[in-house]
């Protein structure tokens, strides 16, 4: 979720990840998955000046690009996995 504070135009955001991109392979590591505790307390405020590089992440895509790239392994969303939850 992004919205944009007043006139220094910071952006604030809710995580769902948190990692970084391995600087020999450029794959991304996950390090913390916030998805299941994220609200309003876990919200991070960035001054946009301060911003590199910003992208749009789809669940969607990611299971789609992994499915693609390993067809044997199968990589679950956040809507699978609240599925999964429900079961239980």
């Amino acid at each position: 979720m992004l919205r944009l504070q007043g006139a220094d135009q910071e952006i604030s955001i809710i995580p769902y990840f948190s990692g970084y991109r391995d600087k020999d392979t450029l794959k991304v590591i996950y390090v913390n998955d916030y998805t299941s505790v994220t609200d309003e307390r876990l919200e991070l405020i960035i001054r946009q000046d301060q911003i590199v590089s910003a992208t749009k992440f789809s669940f969607k895509a990611r299971e789609e690009f992994h499915r693609a790239a390993n067809p044997k392994k199968r990589t679950k969303t956040k809507a699978s996995l609240k599925k999964q939850q429900r079961k239980a």
